[in-house]
């Protein structure tokens, strides 16, 4: 009977003395977690495993992708500072023709058709250019206009040429316009492509042609001859495109006589 007491009673106090033991030791854990608290750190405790995020292995990695892409975008800006930039060429700088040297010679093999875009091209051309454009195309445009292989006389298309830019010339009420035949007509004479036919060298033509050709070809001889010089020539000077600033005047002006006249 005594022991039972005794027993029960050194059990209450082992009871009591555990319940004591932890509520000291739950007392001095609450203590360190206040301190934690105050000096900025976070209670290991108050967070449980199912309030922790699910997502930390994800986001630390994450992390990483957004450092290394601001690491290569820094490497990227910083390296196209180190280099040199690339020059670009500005085409509004460049001194670039008016007139392709291709176009144009194959305008010239187009004759008489393109006449007018062979016209055109050389009054765009600017004045620098033009000497070196007379000079490339000149094989080009003498085989043109002259009976070949010889190349020593217009042929009709040459006449027709000639026609044309007379026309041309005295119809123009550009000033502008006229220098710039005139400086195309001085060029030809340069380098040697104004070529031209006299009247005495029809007898020359008429045995290299046959006759329908040579009549065509005197008919329109004589109409460009009558065109050019207004007054007898003498055969002193030869139909061609130097005749044309020489002897043309305009419809209001008076044609310009020869030497001879």
């Amino acid at each position: 009977m005594n022991r039972k007491i005794l027993t029960k009673k050194y059990k209450r106090k082992s009871i009591r003395k555990s319940s004591k033991t932890r509520r000291r030791v739950k007392t001095r854990k609450s203590s360190k977690n206040r301190r934690r608290v105050l000096k900025g750190g976070v209670r290991p405790s108050s967070v449980r495993p199912s309030d922790r995020p699910s997502s930390r292995p994800s986001s630390r990695p994450s992390s990483k992708i957004s450092d290394r892409v601001i690491v290569t975008s820094s490497r990227a800006s910083s390296s196209g500072v180190s280099k040199p930039p690339i020059p670009i060429p500005s085409i509004c700088c460049q001194q670039t023709s008016v007139v392709n040297q291709q176009k144009i010679i194959n305008s010239i093999n187009n004759f008489p058709h393109t006449f007018d875009k062979f016209y055109s091209d050389l009054l765009s051309a600017h004045d620098d250019h033009l000497p070196k454009l007379i000079e490339d195309i000149k094989l080009s445009y003498s085989s043109a206009i002259t009976f070949q292989p010889q190349g020593a006389y217009l042929n009709i298309i040459g006449l027709k040429w000639i026609n044309y830019l007379r026309s041309k010339f005295v119809n123009s009420k550009n000033p502008g316009e006229r220098q710039k035949i005139q400086k195309v007509i001085s060029l030809w004479d340069q380098y040697g492509a104004a070529h031209g036919v006299r009247i005495s060298d029809l007898k020359v033509i008429k045995e290299q042609v046959d006759e329908h050709y040579f009549e065509c070809y005197k008919k329109l001889y004589e109409d460009i001859y009558k065109k050019l010089f207004k007054c007898d020539n003498n055969d002193c000077y030869p139909v061609s495109t130097s005749a044309i600033s020489l002897y043309c005047r305009t419809k209001t002006s008076k044609a310009l006589k020869t030497i001879h006249e």
